[in-house]
């Protein structure tokens, strides 16, 4: 099963975690996100995970003092393209991820974000898009 982009490999971003999930039970990154929050049903049993991706998470929970729900982390090739991600897209390796606060609209956990310097954030109608890849990429989708 390939696990990214033919334009991008592990050996790019060698700080990214490679996660087993069959040889992992109940693995936590941060005091509010784990593991199994970061993945997708029939997804296989790799997860990949830039460890900075939970640490701003927490971040923008702790600012918040409201959970955050992840609705897209990471993604495999095939999954990314079944759901209309981008061909390069920083979810395939652990770098992104799709998130909702019940208590927040999605341009108030941008401007959150915005704030603790995240690598991407986009605004969507119902979500923020936050990421750790490279520094000050903004969109907005609404």
């Amino acid at each position: 099963q390939r696990l990214m982009s033919s334009n991008y490999s592990l050996a790019t971003y060698p700080e990214i975690e490679v996660i087993n999930i069959n040889e992992t039970s109940i693995k936590r990154f941060t005091s509010h996100f784990y593991l199994s929050e970061f993945t997708f049903e029939d997804q296989g049993p790799v997860v990949l995970i830039h460890p900075k991706l939970p640490q701003l998470l927490q971040a923008i929970r702790d600012k918040t003092g409201r959970p955050i729900h992840i609705n897209s982390a990471y993604r495999t090739a095939a999954h990314n393209k079944e759901v209309g991600g981008h061909a390069n897209s920083r979810h395939m390796f652990g770098m992104a991820a799709d998130i909702v606060s019940e208590h927040f609209e999605p341009e108030e956990i941008a401007e959150i974000a915005n704030k603790l310097q995240a690598g991407g954030v986009g605004k969507y109608k119902t979500f923020t898009h936050v990421d750790v890849w490279g520094m000050g990429r903004r969109f907005d989708r609404t």
